[in-house]
């Protein structure tokens, strides 16, 4: 089309909606824009080809009252001006004819061409759907037909695990007349980098705004790089991946095979040499014991005080009594609510280590806050003792709850100063302070929609939220704290959802491993070298044997036993 028939197709766009009146045309306007030099002359073309009140109509403008004829407005409907127009045979008249003459040849073209182009358009359809439906949920590679973006055919490629819902971040960008031309699934990114480095599809690769933001991973095809010539050419790598991952593979199992035989043989080893030094111990003791045997002890003396030596029995039994009765009162004076006393495993040589006690600095006491005020529930030689006596406890919380005078493990935690009396709770002990925030650690359950079944339990929120494709862990946290859906579920801490839920899940499925940033250490026996335990950390090891971190180090360092093990640092 010409600029001018550009120029009249927005005429007759401004005719046909330029008002919701059905007479909207003001003929004074229409007669002199067709050319009439005289408004008798095409006021009588009007009034004998067209009819009053169906086709044109006359309003009075205002009322004469000083007498004669009131002026008037003749109005048409857009069909009549049109059609007013072309019987006029004068000025315009060609030109709106030729106009509509240009128009019907285009609809005629664009007829023929939708005949053509539309089975293409069901395929590509059809492709799009086959296409979202088989790679939902799966790692892919995609590409998308865009369309024409600033007279550019304009397609877009990427990757995503989630395809549904980035076509439908595409959807709102380019339009919903995208269709997904093609995907490959693939494990990792390497496919994508792998194309963007490719020479060839490089030069292709456009950056343009679009929506006012600047969009990238942008395609144009020509003749050199067309589009079948790229889907062959994405597949050939991803072909060459896959072969280079079994290779890889193959040499790791190779690798790891190999290193199972060397520890092997190194276990076997480590088990002959402590064999040979576990009979030689034994020799050394039959050696004793005979050189004992060989002694004659001293002759029983026949005239030993029958009465004197029942006495002397009878107060070491009394004596024996008074100190299991003590015995037994401290165990049970030591075992407050909360607090732990864990049975240390041994192997049956023990290797005695003295309990160090906090001599030094302060004491904490430990206390429950009630309705009738706070009671005092134990008193412990530091944070560190009180971390390896109080049940799933940590030094450095209780420090903190100690600083910011608030709750910790449901209770209070107070400093003792030197000279203040650790039997009593001090008039000067702060009120509790509820403001601290109290962070949400543990397992996190993904529930349906309505809350009423688990579909999956994540070991912290960092890992639902990575599950969730959130932007960050706050997003997670305060759908957990408000309880408000994301992406279609509700989240909650575990131990907050019902018994009935926990056990209907755990019918099933288990809970996962803690995800553990420190170091795991193996406990082994020590005559054979197998391993019994693993430990999170080395602070799990520490709590389990009531131990200090330097005689951990010392005993791991110089492979020498604690209690009858041996630990190492798992590899």
């Amino acid at each position: 089309m010409t600029a001018k028939d550009t120029e009249m197709y927005d005429i007759l766009l401004e005719c046909r909606n330029g008002s919701v009146e059905i007479f909207s045309i003001d003929f004074d306007q229409l007669w002199k824009w067709i050319g009439y030099s005289r408004k008798d002359a095409a006021k009588r073309k009007l009034l004998g080809s067209f009819v009053e009140k169906v086709d044109w109509t006359k309003t009075d403008i205002f009322m004469n009252v000083h007498g004669g004829h009131n002026k008037g407005q003749i109005l048409l409907t857009p069909v009549a001006a049109q059609r007013f127009a072309l019987q006029s045979g004068i000025g315009k008249s060609d030109e709106i004819a030729n106009f509509f003459i240009k128009i019907v040849e285009l609809f005629q073209d664009y007829r023929i061409i939708y005949n053509e182009i539309k089975p293409k358009h069901d395929i590509a359809r059809n492709t799009h759907n086959h296409l979202l439906i088989n790679f939902r949920g799966k790692h892919i590679v995609y590409l998308v037909y865009v369309g024409n973006v600033k007279n550019k055919i304009i397609y877009k490629f990427g990757k995503t695990e989630n395809i549904d819902q980035r076509m439908g971040s595409h959807f709102r960008t380019f339009g919903f007349d995208i269709l997904l031309v093609h995907a490959i699934e693939c494990e990792d990114s390497k496919l994508e980098l792998r194309i963007k480095r490719d020479e060839n599809i490089k030069k292709q690769i456009r950056c343009m705004e679009i929506g006012g933001e600047n969009r990238t991973e942008l395609l144009e095809f020509d003749d050199k790089l067309t589009v079948d010539k790229y889907i062959k050419r994405i597949e050939q790598f991803q072909t060459e991946l896959v072969a280079q991952s079994k290779f890889a593979f193959k040499r790791m199992d190779k690798l790891n095979d190999k290193k199972i035989q060397l520890q092997k043989a190194a276990i076997s080893l480590e088990t002959e040499k402590r064999r040979a030094e576990h009979e030689k111990t034994k020799q050394k003791f039959l050696e004793l014991e005979i050189a004992k045997l060989s002694i004659q002890p001293p002759p029983y003396d026949q005239n030993l005080n029958h009465s004197l030596h029942e006495e002397t029995l009878s107060q070491e039994d009394e004596q024996n009594e008074t100190e299991d009765s003590a015995e037994q009162n401290e165990i049970n004076n030591c075992s407050s609510e909360g607090e732990i006393h864990i049975t240390i495993p041994s192997s049956g040589m023990e290797y005695e280590i003295k309990t160090r006690m906090n001599s030094r600095g302060y004491k904490i006491q430990r206390i429950a806050e009630t309705p009738d005020g706070f009671v005092l529930k134990a008193v412990y030689s530091g944070e560190i003792h009180a971390s390896r006596v109080f049940k799933n406890s940590a030094a450095s919380p209780i420090k903190k709850a100690i600083e910011n005078c608030s709750i910790y493990k449901g209770y209070r935690w107070f400093k003792i100063l030197p000279g203040q009396d650790e039997t009593i709770i001090q008039p000067d002990m702060p009120p509790t302070n509820k403001d601290v925030r109290q962070p949400k650690i543990g397992l996190v359950a993904k529930l349906d929609k309505h809350a009423t079944v688990i579909k999956s339990v994540f070991p912290d929120q960092i890992s639902a939220a990575r599950e969730a494709q959130l932007s960050s862990k706050s997003a997670m946290s305060n759908a957990i704290k408000n309880g408000t859906p994301s992406h279609g579920h509700i989240y909650k801490m575990y131990n907050d959802c019902s018994e009935e839920l926990r056990q209907a899940w755990l019918a099933n499925n288990t809970l996962p491993d803690r995800e553990v940033k420190g170091i795991r250490i193996e406990r082994m026996k020590s005559f054979n070298g197998c391993v019994e335990e693993q430990y999170d950390s080395i602070q799990n090891v520490i709590k389990n044997f009531q131990i200090s971190r330097t005689t951990f180090k010392n005993i791991v360092d110089k492979n020498i036993p604690c209690r009858g093990w041996y630990f190492r640092y798992k590899k």
